[in-house]
């Protein structure tokens, strides 16, 4: 009787031991963090990578305005910063032996109108940038008179690092962005022949297709394209993760709706938030988390929040 009583009361322990031992694994699995996540699909575009450099407006040529005989300047039609056009009369000079015999002839016969008045039009289209002499002034043959900025060859001066000037090929039509928000289109009109000896840089004349009425010594923004791909897999950048140098990246792929494995990539250029993914080939129905990922181990367990599958 005693023997049947100590069984009894070893297999109701054994029994007890059993539950407690199953409570115990039960309650570990449930205590496994799961994190909640957002998730995006690789996506095929074209991405650019760019480089934005400054550049100055500027007029390459400017004409000076000479003297053509010695003499008083009789009239002046222009002031500094005036529009002038090509043919228009900006002086009048007058020699002092004209004003002396203009002055006898009138008085012997006021009908001859005798002035001795030597007119010098305006070479070209431009501003008065310049303006040396105002009427009554006395000048010498070849003195300047004014100084006109040429219309036509207005554009933007950009000093280009050497090592870049493979890309210019690449370049045909270029963007200029003025302070003030406006977008101009410029193309590659002239190359110096000649480095800053400091910087190793050059400088590229951007020639404007529709010439604007810009002041000179205007900075603006050039954006060149340094390279172009028409067809790459890409990920937004929040995607990305990496180690404390920067050296390795990887990102975290749903391999089924609860778990995230880690992925080792390699990435390309970044444009507009998003990067491009060289190795390995996703494929455009893979799940890739870009928020909730940071610190996420391998075979994370993650709760899809918001899903943005494109198929």
């Amino acid at each position: 009787m005693e023997i049947k009583v100590i069984v009894f009361l070893l297999s109701v322990g054994l029994l007890i031991d059993g539950c407690g031992t199953k409570d115990s694994t039960s309650s570990s699995e449930s205590q496994i963090p799961i994190t909640p996540v957002t998730v995006a699909n690789p996506e095929i575009r074209s991405m650019k990578e760019e480089i934005t450099l400054n550049a100055t407006s500027v007029y390459l040529l400017k004409t000076d305005i000479k003297a053509t005989i010695n003499g008083y300047v009789f009239k002046s039609r222009i002031q500094l910063g005036d529009k002038v056009r090509k043919g228009e009369i900006l002086f009048q000079l007058q020699t002092k032996e004209a004003r002396s015999l203009g002055n006898t002839v009138n008085k012997l016969d006021p009908t001859f109108r005798f002035t001795g008045l030597n007119n010098i039009a305006c070479p070209t289209n431009g501003y008065v940038v310049m303006f040396n002499h105002q009427k009554g002034d006395y000048v010498q043959e070849g003195e300047i008179l004014a100084t006109i900025s040429d219309h036509n060859s207005f554009g933007f001066v950009l000093n280009l690092p050497y090592e870049l000037n493979g890309i210019l090929m690449d370049n045909k039509e270029i963007n200029i962005s003025l302070p003030d928000g406006k977008v101009l289109i410029g193309i590659i009109n002239k190359i110096m022949p000649e480095l800053d000896s400091v910087s190793q840089t050059q400088r590229v004349f951007i020639k404007i297709k529709q010439l604007p009425n810009l002041p000179e010594n205007l900075i603006a923004r050039v954006v060149l394209v340094k390279k172009k791909i028409n067809r790459a897999i890409t990920l937004p950048k929040q995607a990305i993760l990496s180690d404390e140098n920067q050296t390795i990246f990887w990102v975290m792929k749903l391999i089924n709706n609860t778990t995230a494995v880690r992925i080792n990539i390699k990435k390309g250029m970044e444009s507009a938030g998003r990067v491009q993914i060289i190795e390995p080939l996703f494929a455009k129905k893979d799940r890739i988390i870009i928020s909730g990922n940071y610190g996420l181990a391998d075979t994370a367990k993650v709760s899809i929040q918001k899903a943005n599958t494109k198929e």
